[in-house]
């Protein structure tokens, strides 16, 4: 929730002790899964905070580490997860490249996997110009949120969009649905940001 919600250089300062704390413990069963999870989750930060380059570091070596133990579905986690990335840096067709590579695996990944991969696959091609694609993906995002009401942080950003091109299109119906699913969205996010604040000023208070 912190990683959704919360402050995204706090949350980074977490994963980086974190990977400190998983380091000092490499002869744990578990460390192997630990540490690419700390990669995973400080590239995922670096995402939200705009950082592309230093995101893929991070990413590429999940994908180096995966490669080595021969572990198949972190690798493609992460080919997909340097998607991402690449859509933030700008680099669309390699970013669809990496994503298409990544969903082979769809069925192991949670639930929200799927909004995720629609959003930067909807993105790179409504960047890329081929807006009717990338529309058709938004809407996708849509659906998974009326069915399985699967909040993220990205959602403002698909309604904006959608609000744009039906305004082109001159649809004034579609146009003020997804301005009032706008509102809606980001009444919630709002709320939940203010929930995690509050609940990490209570924290900090009840340690001192």
């Amino acid at each position: 929730m912190n990683e959704l919600w919360g402050d995204y250089r706090k949350v980074l300062e977490t994963e980086f002790f974190v990977e400190k704390l998983i380091a000092k413990n490499k002869q744990k069963e578990l460390f192997f899964e630990q540490s690419l999870f700390a990669l995973e989750g400080i590239g995922k930060c670096y995402v939200r905070l705009k950082k592309p380059d230093s995101a893929l570091i991070y990413f590429r070596k999940g994908i180096a580490e995966s490669l080595k133990k021969k572990d198949t579905l972190n690798y493609y986690l992460f080919v997909s997860r340097t998607g991402m990335a690449l859509t933030i840096k700008g680099k669309y067709r390699e970013a669809l490249d990496s994503l298409y590579k990544g969903d082979k695996n769809r069925l192991s990944y949670n639930k929200n996997y799927l909004p995720y991969f629609y959003y930067y696959v909807g993105k790179s091609y409504y960047n890329l110009g081929e807006k009717d694609k990338g529309v058709a993906y938004f809407k996708k995002i849509d659906s998974v949120y009326e069915i399985n009401h699967i909040l993220s942080p990205e959602l403002p950003d698909v309604y904006d969009k959608l609000i744009s091109y039906y305004k082109s299109h001159k649809k004034e119906e579609l146009q003020l649905k997804y301005f009032y699913k706008l509102i809606q969205v980001e009444r919630i996010i709002e709320v939940k940001r203010t929930q995690i604040i509050d609940k990490t000023n209570e924290d900090y208070h009840l340690s001192l």
